[in-house]
C-alpha cells in the first residue's frame, strides 16, 4: 500500500528556498573572503590567459558559481536524505512521487534542472510543481512528527 504524500505548502516552500540561496550566498562570500590571495593569483593568471576581458571572467565566474551551487545543494540533499538546512527548519523533505527512495541521480537531475533559466518561474506557473519537481518525479512534502 502506497503511502499518502502531504505536499509542503508553497509558504514553506518559499522560505526554505529563500532561506538555502541566502545562507548559500554567505558561504559563497565566506568562501571569496577567506582565500583572497589564492583567488587574486588565480584571477591575475585568468586574465593574462583571457588577455584580460572583463566579459569572459565574468561569464568564468558565474559558471563556477553555478558548478559551485549545484555540487553544494546535490550534496546537502544527497547527505542530509532529501533535505537542504531551510528544509529541515521548516520540517520538510524531498521524495520520489512513487515512494521508492531517493538515489544521488534524482537528486542531482532534479538540481540540473534548476539551472535552467527560467525554472525559477515555473514555481508561480504551478505552484505545486515546479519543473525540478515534476521533471525529476519528485515532490517535496511535510515530514512527519512523532
Amino acid at each position: 500500500m502506497k503511502p499518502t504524500l502531504h505536499p509542503a505548502s508553497w509558504k514553506k516552500r518559499l522560505f526554505h528556498l529563500v532561506f538555502d540561496y541566502s545562507f548559500f550566498m554567505l558561504l559563497l562570500l565566506a568562501v571569496y573572503w577567506l582565500a583572497p590571495r589564492e583567488y587574486r593569483f588565480f584571477n591575475r593568471n585568468f586574465h593574462y590567459w583571457t588577455h584580460s576581458d572583463p566579459s569572459v571572467v565574468r561569464e568564468f565566474d558565474f559558471t563556477m558559481d553555478l558548478i559551485f551551487a549545484l555540487v553544494y545543494f546535490t550534496l546537502q540533499e544527497y547527505i542530509l536524505g532529501g533535505r537542504t538546512l531551510g528544509k529541515l527548519i521548516t520540517r520538510t523533505k524531498v521524495v520520489r512521487v512513487d515512494c521508492t527512495p531517493l538515489t544521488f541521480r534524482v537528486i542531482l537531475i532534479r538540481n540540473l534542472i534548476r539551472l535552467i533559466p527560467l525554472e525559477p518561474f515555473s514555481f508561480f506557473i504551478n505552484k505545486k510543481s515546479p519543473w525540478h519537481d515534476e521533471w525529476s518525479e519528485t515532490i517535496v512534502i511535510n515530514q512527519k512528527t512523532n
